[in-house]
């Protein structure tokens, strides 16, 4: 130890030489004399009414070593608290307090030489003499910054993870190991009827609104989740507060803290009554398709199979729905002495109704056709016949009947109200329509159609069409047309009437689009041969 140890003392201690001379004294001074200058923490030395005589090196290290701008001065006064008023303030009021002999703890900020503000756990601590007085002050700060970071992260945290948690669309909830409410989400209102303060005050009122049928599923969950610990799934009703039932998907697990103790059940509702309802409506229209893809087979199964070809004829027929059933409808007939009949109709609609009564017009046809009754007064019989149940039904039918005879190559054909059959003529390249007059079925009784007949030669192509194909949409509703039929028909002329039809469809694919058809369609197509 230095022969001047002594000049480190304070001045109150080397007035008391028989202390100084005392050795062992000397040695803890020296001891504690390190410990203070080696502290983690600063540290200083005050007289009671404040003024600072030591610091530590720690302190030094914070004012870069300007013992000038501290020692010797009111310990508020220093660099340290320069940056505030109300800290100087408090300090004052704090030493006052210690000189009193009182213990003063409190945290607060101070500057370094740098500028850096830092929060420092600050204590005065009085050193007493025999009789109690406060002879110094022990000044201490201990650097907390990091760990107020620290803190205010963890608050701004978990701040944001309550927004969040307060404005999930589901309920979010969780149960402390007793069953009794630690969180619950203000969600639980609008899902339950009842908010988080009602559930909070009556715990077991989270599984009193399940639905009565659905409580012994709900306690085997309860008890899965509780007994295995795992992460539990379930859907399940409850009651909402204003008596209507709502479905409810119910995840809940355990939790367990960092040394493994288990802390409760954190769960989550998720109201899923539309979703019930979308899935009951889609198994429902799952059904209901099933059942009109039946009618699509069966109704198809009433179209006669198209031969590919008849003596003196080549033909192609189809009837394509736009939806699973539709009211287009084709048929043909082979009658004695080389006569064929053929018939094309649309029932309005796209409908179970339009379909029915299409097929109600198939009996008829098949009922009344025969080679004593013409075409005019067929339709006749037809238009009487079922008048009354189109009027019922508030439908309506067109359509054109030809019969065709094959050995005098003669057409003879009526009209109710239906498009005009195209008829390709070979020898002149063109095109023309078949006609005649005649109202819609389903108006009135008693109409009174007119017939026609013409004559057809080799190579001629008839084509009998419902207005699906004219009417096919494009591109900003503009239609397919007569027009675009027409070149589908010329393109493939030399071809057998199935190419045509292919063709046909191809234009009308690439006018429309890939989308489905907006109508039904149906055609039958006749090239007449050797």
């Amino acid at each position: 130890m230095p022969a001047n140890y002594h000049e480190h003392f304070p001045k109150i201690l080397r007035r008391n030489k028989p202390l100084l001379d005392d050795e062992a004294f000397r040695r803890r001074y020296e001891l504690l004399s390190v410990v203070f200058d080696e502290a983690f923490q600063l540290m200083g030395l005050l007289k009671p009414d404040g003024t600072l005589i030591k610091i530590n090196k720690t302190a030094y290290r914070s004012i870069k070593g300007k013992e000038s701008e501290v020692i010797g001065k009111p310990f508020w006064d220093t660099p340290w608290w320069a940056h505030s008023p109300e800290a100087r303030s408090r300090l004052r009021r704090a030493v006052e307090a210690a000189s009193r002999g009182e213990f003063v703890r409190y945290e607060t900020t101070h500057r370094t030489h740098d500028g850096t503000l830092t929060h420092i756990d600050f204590s005065l601590k009085p050193v007493k003499d025999e009789r109690g007085k406060a002879i110094l002050i022990v000044a201490e700060g201990r650097d907390i910054t990091e760990r107020r970071r620290a803190e205010e992260a963890l608050r701004e945290a978990a701040v944001k993870y309550r927004i969040v948690a307060d404005n999930t669309f589901n309920w979010e909830f969780w149960l402390s190991p007793e069953g009794k409410f630690i969180y619950s989400s203000p969600s639980c209102l609008r899902i339950s009827g009842y908010d988080a303060e009602t559930f909070n005050a009556d715990p077991g009122l989270i599984w009193e609104i399940v639905h009565p049928d659905d409580r012994k599923l709900v306690a085997l969950h309860r008890h899965e989740v509780r007994e295995a610990k795992v992460l539990g799934a379930v859907d399940f009703r409850i009651v909402h507060r204003d008596g209507d039932i709502r479905w409810i998907h119910h995840v809940c697990q355990p939790v367990f803290g960092d040394g493994g103790e288990y802390l409760g059940i954190r769960g989550s509702f998720s109201d899923i009554t539309e979703q019930k309802k979308a899935a009951a409506i889609l198994l429902r229209n799952a059904r209901i398709n099933r059942e009109l893809e039946i009618a699509k087979e069966i109704q198809q199964s009433f179209l006669p199979v198209c031969p590919s070809s008849l003596p003196g004829l080549l033909m192609a027929c189809c009837c394509v729905p736009a939806a699973h059933v539709g009211g287009d409808y084709y048929d043909f007939f082979t009658l004695e002495n080389g006569v064929i009949d053929m018939v094309i109709a649309d029932v309005t609609g796209h409908s179970i109704g339009s379909s029915l009564l299409m097929t109600m017009t198939r009996s008829v046809l098949n009922a009344k056709v025969c080679t004593a009754r013409p075409p005019a007064k067929l339709l006749d019989t037809v238009n009487d016949l079922l008048h009354e149940d189109l009027s019922r039904a508030e439908l309506q039918i067109s359509m054109f009947y030809i019969r065709m005879d094959i050995v005098d190559h003669t057409l003879y054909y009526a009209n109710a109200g239906h498009n005009h059959p195209l008829l390709y003529r070979s020898a002149e390249g063109a095109f023309m329509e078949l006609d005649a007059d005649g109202l819609i079925m389903g108006v009135k009784k008693e109409v009174g159609f007119e017939e026609k007949s013409i004559r057809v030669e080799e190579g001629d192509i008839l084509i009998l069409y419902t207005d699906g194909v004219t009417e096919a949409e494009g591109a900003g509703g503009e239609l397919f047309g007569f027009g675009r039929l027409c070149e589908a028909v010329a393109e493939h002329r030399e071809s057998h009437p199935r190419e045509i039809m292919d063709g046909i469809f191809r234009k009308i694919s690439a006018f429309s689009g890939a989308g489905p058809l907006s109508d039904d369609v149906a055609m039958i197509i006749v090239k007449i041969v050797r």
